[in-house]
């Protein structure tokens, strides 16, 4: 698990293995083929973001999950946000209640969060299982910005 508290920002993410990958999207809907294909490709991280330590009338904390950078093997890309996952979904013919279902798992793109405010998702980091990489997240508090970075990440085997 790895954890960032400070500057106004509580971020906390953990790799869910493969196999809780695919019983979650088993139960909600997807086909195995698919379901399979998304953890295979989806280095997935349960994950809670929110505010950290704000006083009120402090903020909001903001996240653009777009400007979130992964790092490995020398390359360095973005996450595989709602957007890519939904077009992917429809790419793949997914059920359409199945794409939903994914969609509302994952976090949204753009987040705001006042005081005590936080919420529970998904990241997609889009690396193959085992990949070991660093990843960067930033964040706005106010008109002040923020970036930190974990290293060392892996995906599950």
């Amino acid at each position: 698990m790895f954890l960032w508290e400070g500057d106004g920002l509580r971020l906390e993410t953990a790799a869910l293995p493969r196999d809780q990958v695919i019983a979650f999207l088993l139960a909600r809907g997807f086909d195995s083929d698919t379901a399979g294909a998304i953890a295979e490709e989806g280095c997935i991280f349960r994950s809670a973001i929110g505010s950290f330590a704000l006083a009120p009338g402090e903020g909001p904390v903001s996240v653009s999950l777009g400007d979130w950078r992964v790092m490995a093997d020398g390359q360095e890309r973005g996450l595989r946000l709602r957007e890519t996952w939904a077009a992917e979904m429809a790419r793949r013919g997914a059920d359409p209640a199945a794409g939903i279902a994914l969609e509302w798992a994952l976090f949204p793109s753009e987040q705001s969060f006042g005081p005590e405010d936080y919420n529970w998702g998904l990241l997609s980091f889009a690396l193959p299982p085992g990949t070991r990489f660093d990843f960067t997240f930033s964040w706005r508090k106010g008109q002040s910005e923020y970036s930190r970075s974990f290293t060392e990440m892996e995906c599950s085997p």
